[in-house]
This record gives structure tokens, sequence and C-alpha cells, in this order.
């Protein structure tokens, strides 16, 4: 799918630094920063550009001023940042090609390195050159990796995730950043319901060979229409699909759709409180059988549900919060 590239020399609204929370229950020590708007990884079920009528991955557009912007912010908030953590990206992918070419990636990393400011990356990106992959492993005191990937096969994948890297090319980025000692922690996004959920379980045995033990659940949250989309792509899958988001005792949740103005509210869906509180406790269990110190989280919205329990208690304890970032 082609995309038009736009830079911006001006930072506007859209992207200032601000505290992420997608609802009351997300950790307030999170520092979100996201230096485009729009994303090449186009991933069809993408909460800030899939979940209306029409998708919106006409354009990606870049700041390239975003690193001295960045690093004028961390200057002027020297006490706040030293409690906070930056989330890099939650509306787009860090490791997407065009900040790669373009140098803002490196110059972002070099920043954070600089000043000695914590930050994690949750990305479904792949190896990396060599300078950024060494910025990144130098930076390995203040930074953590968390990798997502949850389609079950590579077939699925390349509909799902039309320009994003494959699932080997991923797996390939967490053993680099666990042999190099990167705190890395892996996250299911999104869990999609089908094939009784055993291709979580085998990623679950790769990652925990590598080191990794803490795994963040999220299942496919979906507005009709993004429900309707992903089944015209897979049309294999539209009977257990829909008989999972269609039940009666779906999770309903309000999502305002990232980078809309203005602010604009949609209805999405998770599948049952059953259905997840289920899939957790076999998740924990077969994780913790293979490795005692295998931790699982879940949104934290969810968490406090009382037919899900403190599904989070134990990653709590760990220094983990919900998304798989340490706090610690």
């Amino acid at each position: 799918m082609n995309q038009k590239v736009i830079f911006n020399d001006y930072i506007d609204e859209r992207v200032m630094i601000k505290k992420h929370g997608n609802t009351e229950f997300c950790n307030p020590n999170m520092l979100e920063i996201n230096p485009t708007v729009g994303c090449q990884f186009q991933c069809q079920y993408c909460n800030a550009y899939t979940q209306e009528k029409e998708d919106k991955f006409d354009e990606v557009i870049v700041y390239k001023n975003y690193p001295k912007y960045l690093e004028q912010y961390i200057l002027d908030n020297r006490e706040e940042v030293k409690n906070k953590f930056f989330y890099f990206s939650p509306k787009v992918d860090a490791f997407q090609q065009v900040l790669i070419d373009t140098g803002i990636l490196k110059q972002i990393l070099e920043i954070f390195l600089k000043y000695q400011v914590k930050y994690f990356i949750l990305t479904k990106g792949k190896l990396l050159p060599p300078d950024i992959a060494e910025l990144l492993v130098k930076s390995r005191e203040i930074n953590q990796i968390i990798i997502s990937c949850a389609m079950p096969n590579e077939i699925v994948r390349q509909k799902l995730e039309v320009c994003a890297p494959t699932i080997e090319e991923r797996l390939a980025l967490a053993k680099f950043a666990t042999d190099n000692g990167i705190v890395t922690t892996a996250i299911f996004a999104p869990i999609l319901p089908i094939k009784n959920l055993d291709f979580v379980k085998d990623y679950i045995v790769k990652y925990l060979a590598m080191g990794i033990t803490h795994f963040r659940v999220d299942f496919t949250e979906v507005s009709r229409e993004s429900l309707g989309k992903i089944v015209k792509i897979l049309p294999e899958y539209k009977e257990e699909l829909e008989k999972i988001y269609y039940d009666k005792d779906a999770v309903q949740t309000k999502w305002n759709i990232p980078f809309s103005d203005p602010p604009k509210f949609i209805t999405r869906y998770w599948p049952s409180l059953t259905y997840m509180r289920q899939v957790c406790c076999n998740m924990e269990s077969f994780a913790t059988s293979i490795n005692p110190k295998a931790t699982i989280s879940i949104c934290n919205s969810i968490s406090i549900m009382r037919m899900l329990g403190n599904v989070n208690k134990k990653a709590n304890e760990c220094g983990f919060c919900c998304i798989g970032a340490r706090f610690k």
C-alpha cells in the first residue's frame, strides 16, 4: 500500500509530549512521544487508524524537529522526567523505516542516553542498523524493549500486518535484545480468538527459551466497523470471530480515536470476561509450568474487574506494569 510521506517543520498539538493514558487505570508515570502521525506498518486492526469506516493510512506525517523538541522538553522538566518513563511510541511504531532513514530514531535514542532518562519501546520491528543497535545496547540500564507479536502464522501476518516485519524478524530482534542484556518482555497484541490459541503457547515457549519471562496479554479490541473489515480479510475465521464479538456478554469500551480533532469516541468490543479469564489463567499456568518466574499481565481496566480478579498482582510485584513495562 503506497503512502505519501509529509515532513513538518513545526510541532503541533497532536504529537506534543503528554501523559499516556487510554483509561483512568493507566500507570500515571508514562510520557508518550510520537514523532509521526501515521504508521508505515499499516496493521489492519490498528486502534488509531482502522476503527472507523475508512482506514487512515494514506499518509505519514514526519515531524523533523521532534528530537529538538524532545531535548528541550527534558531540559525544561528535568525534575519531572527523573521519575517518569518515556513510552516510544504508543500510536506509531518507533522502528518504522522512515524514522530510521531520516535519522530521527537515532537522534531520539541519543537524547535519551545523553540525559539518562528511562524509556521503553513497544515494537513490531526487526533487527536495526548497527549504529542504532549499539545505542540500544549502550542504554540498557535505562531502556526496555517490548516485542509485539501475536499472529497465528505468517500467512495471517501478511494479511493483517501488511507492511510490518515478519514473525521471524521480530523474534530475531527479541533475541538480539536479550543476548545483549536489554530488559525485554513480550506483548501478544492483538490476540485473535481463533484456533484454540495454541499459537500463543508456541510463542511463550520460544520467548522463555530466550530468557523472556513477562507476557502482556492483549485481546483484539475492535469496533463493529473494524471487525467487519477483519472478517473480509480473513473469511476463514469469520464464524469464530463473530461468535466471540457478537456475544451478548462481550465487553464494551468507549475509545477516543487517537489524533482525532475534535475528539471522537466510538464503541469497541473485547471478548467476554469469562473468555478472557479462562485464557489468562491458561496462559499463566502454561508459562509457570515451564518457568515458575513467568508472569502475565493484562490491561488494568480489565484486571480490576471482579470476574478476572487481580491478574496483575504477581507482575506488579516483579516490577512490571500492565503493559509489561518495567517500573523499578
